[in-house]
């Protein structure tokens, strides 16, 4: 019994054999590198397949951020009703009916100028057609030079405006965007009466299943200080984009322009999205005063104005009223507008700051990442 076990001892203590001369063991570099090649290479499939799955996954991880973010506004209010003895689920059902009915009507209210806007639209492309004859006509004279040197002066027109016709135009595509814009607000309205009902219940069970008391008191930390930086935030924006809104339609009336509540709607919400929101909005308005007034000059004023309105709120009133706490990198802000705008369009553009927010609040809460938190700064 004990020869077995004394062969097996001097084996295990015995040197080991050299590799054979053929054969060549890799260095420790080379070992080395190629684990950072394969780390690279998993790194990158992840962020693949993230991107995937964030663009696959749209319709349901869309109105879930939305809904998720929104929470951190009516939170609070369902909070204090907490405290007044009514359970979650009801102020939850109140809060998601009060919401509903400020949508509904507003979407009422604006319904017909809207309409009006989209039925004319053919007419008022007509009318900027003659408006700015000057320019078209420069612009077909370089378009008919070019036609002419690429062999492309034979074009028929009349055939490509037909395709256009059949197309169904842009109320059939305002109609199609609107079709999916209404699926998206009811999920995200019913993800909100969910979240606002039992999302504190769902986040105590997921602390509670953290095993390590470090690991449970980091996640409460983060969480609280997530939900208090980002309500304050969005607070604070909502009812500065508000009063952005109501400046606007008031300055708008009184230069005379017609269905300024509409263009102050539209100003409010635009101005969610940095860099991007203004300058659809001073197009926009740029567009429709050449419409309203007689002369060039005159329609310039109205984008003018707007543009004033939108850069003492960009430059003087959001900083103070945001603080340094919250400020973050203007090119790490743009990117990310861009990015959001092309995975989930222009409701993604809109929740570009608060995701920005939420990551930074997180990774200045764990210590390994706060390198990275510096960076959004």
């Amino acid at each position: 019994m004990t020869e077995p076990l004394e062969q097996a001892e001097l084996q295990r203590n015995a040197p080991r054999k050299a590799a054979p001369a053929g054969e060549k063991t890799p260095p420790d570099g080379q070992h080395t590198d190629r684990l950072r090649r394969l780390y690279y290479v998993v790194v990158g499939l992840f962020v693949l397949a993230l991107l995937g799955a964030l663009h696959f996954g749209q319709p349901v991880l869309l109105p879930l951020a939305t809904a998720f973010l929104l929470s951190f506004i009516f939170r609070p209010v369902t909070r204090r009703l907490h405290r007044w003895h009514i359970p979650y689920p009801l102020s939850a059902l109140f809060m998601v009916t009060l919401v509903t009915a400020v949508l509904g009507f507003g979407a009422y209210s604006l319904a017909g100028p809207a309409s009006e806007w989209i039925r004319d639209a053919p007419r008022a492309l007509l009318q900027l057609q003659y408006k700015l004859a000057d320019v078209r006509q420069s612009m077909e004279e370089v378009k008919e030079a070019t036609a002419q040197v690429e062999g492309l002066g034979d074009v028929d027109k009349s055939k490509q405006t037909e395709v256009v016709a059949k197309d169904g135009g842009l109320q059939k595509l305002l109609l199609s965007n609107a079709r999916e814009a209404t699926v998206g607000v009811f999920t995200a309205v019913i993800m909100l009466f969910f979240i606002l009902g039992w999302g504190d219940r769902l986040f105590r069970n997921i602390v509670a299943s953290l095993t390590d008391f470090h690991a449970q008191r980091q996640a409460v930390e983060i969480g609280q200080e997530i939900e208090k930086s980002v309500s304050a935030y969005l607070v604070t924006i909502t009812i500065i984009n508000l009063l952005l809104g109501a400046v606007v339609a008031g300055v708008l009336y009184l230069m005379g322009m017609p269905n300024p509540a509409l263009w102050g709607v539209a100003a409010g919400l635009l101005n969610f999205i940095p860099y991007l929101g203004p300058a659809v909005m001073a197009a926009i308005l740029s567009l429709a005063a050449i419409l309203s007034y007689p002369s060039l000059g005159e329609a310039l004023m109205v984008p003018l104005a707007f543009l004033l309105i939108t850069s003492i709120e960009g430059y003087l009133v959001t900083p103070l009223a945001v603080g340094r706490r919250l400020t973050l990198n203007p090119l790490v802000i743009f990117v990310s507008v861009v990015f959001w705008f092309w995975l989930w369009g222009i409701v993604g553009a809109l929740l570009t700051v608060p995701i920005l927010v939420c990551a930074k609040v997180a990774l200045e809460r764990i210590s390994a990442a706060k390198p990275l938190a510096q960076i959004l700064d």
